[in-house]
């Protein structure tokens, strides 16, 4: 008796030994892109179908379909983690050892190589599920927004300050630079947004954030590099 579990997957010989048989095989799901899927299963002797099953299911983002389907996002991802990261060996492996080229990359980088964990790996996974998940807006996905790059970048915010009501300093300038270039520039402008300020302390780094629809479409302003303090 053979069981077809539909396009894609290769059918199963067994053998009925009585009323309920469990029948196990193994499904590359995994390389699978992100969406929607169907599995159909048939059971058939010898032409003749016995029963047939459907189950819908979905899959979520994750490295190796990445990987295999998305490779140049994949390098834009490790440019966000570490401008200072060399990943041109990594773009010239063969499609057919991005996945190895891309173990090898994260074991060369392996804080810890004696344990089994490897941190810098599971931070920039982390950093991403995250900025996928709370950042993306309108079919963009997070890891491509402005708050999600960052985010990526350098990790969470040691504070973050929010105004709602649309008054904020969104002048790029101190005031000492005010005074001798801009001096027709109001020091707060009212913009009408909302607007946050992410703040990385070790980093010295500061950076806005403008709301510029109100529904969630966050856009970094300048300076863009986060130079404040």
């Amino acid at each position: 008796t053979v069981v077809d579990f539909g396009p894609g997957f290769p059918p199963a010989s067994v053998e009925l030994a009585g009323a309920k048989t469990p029948v196990f095989t193994d499904l590359p799901i995994r390389k699978f892109p992100p969406g929607d899927y169907r599995l159909k299963a048939s059971l058939w002797e010898g032409k003749k179908e016995l029963a047939r099953r459907e189950a819908e299911f979905k899959m979520n983002w994750n490295w190796e379909a990445a990987i295999l389907h998305n490779f140049e996002d994949v390098v834009d991802l490790l440019r966000y983690f570490s401008r200072e990261v060399d990943v041109e060996p990594l773009e010239k492996a063969p499609a057919d050892q991005r996945l190895e080229a891309w173990e090898k990359f994260w074991k060369e980088r392996d804080p810890t190589a004696a344990t089994r964990e490897n941190e810098a790996k599971d931070e920039f996974e982390r950093r991403v599920r995250f900025a996928d998940a709370y950042f993306s807006y309108m079919g963009l996905p997070g890891w491509k927004s402005d708050m999600g790059k960052i985010y990526i970048r350098y990790g969470e915010p040691d504070q973050v300050d929010e105004d709602q009501s649309g008054m904020r300093n969104t002048n790029p300038f101190t005031q000492e630079e005010q005074d001798r270039y801009t001096s027709n520039v109001t020091r707060i402008r009212q913009t009408g947004h909302s607007t946050q300020t992410w703040y990385y302390f070790s980093f010295r780094r500061a950076f806005s954030f403008e709301d510029v629809t109100g529904n969630g479409s966050w856009v970094l302003r300048p300076p863009f590099d986060g130079r404040r303090f």
